[in-house]
C-alpha cells in the first residue's frame, strides 16, 4: 500500500507541474498572437498590424541604417526573408509572414543561439520605420 500511495503522489505531482508548464507555455503563445513580443529559444517573435510590404521596407531600411551587410533577401506576397551580417560577423535573420492584408508576423534571430538584446534593438528600429 505504501508503494502505491507514493506512486500516486508522484503521478499527481508530475501532472500538477506538467500542467503548470503547459499552461504558462500556452498562455505565452496566446499572448504572442495578440501582438506582444515573445523571446523563445533564441528567436524574437511579434506581430505588427501592418502589411508585409511595409514591414519589408522598414526591415531593409533598418539593415541599411544599422550597417548590416545583406547577404540574401527574398520576398513574395506571403513571406519575406532577410539574411545579413552585422558587426563582429553576427548573422542576422529576419523572417516575415503575412497573417492578413494588415498584419505581419516578424521573427528575428541573431546568430544560431540568439542574442535577445540585439534582436530587441533590431525590432525597435523596424518599428520606428513603420
Amino acid at each position: 500500500m505504501n508503494k502505491t500511495y507514493s506512486l500516486l503522489i508522484l503521478c499527481a505531482a508530475l501532472l500538477l507541474f506538467g500542467a503548470g508548464c503547459a499552461g504558462v507555455w500556452l498562455a505565452g503563445g496566446a499572448a504572442a498572437g495578440a501582438g506582444s513580443i515573445a523571446y523563445v529559444q533564441g528567436e524574437l517573435k511579434t506581430e505588427e498590424d501592418v502589411s508585409i510590404s511595409k514591414v519589408w521596407i522598414a526591415a531593409l531600411k533598418t539593415c541599411g541604417d544599422m550597417q548590416f551587410h545583406i547577404q540574401e533577401d527574398n520576398k513574395d506576397e506571403l513571406t519575406g526573408r532577410i539574411y545579413a551580417m552585422g558587426s563582429d560577423d553576427k548573422k542576422i535573420y529576419i523572417n516575415l509572414k503575412s497573417l492578413s492584408e494588415d498584419a505581419t508576423e516578424i521573427r528575428i534571430r541573431v546568430n544560431i543561439f540568439g542574442d535577445e538584446t540585439m534582436s530587441r534593438r533590431i525590432l525597435s528600429e523596424i518599428e520606428k520605420r513603420l
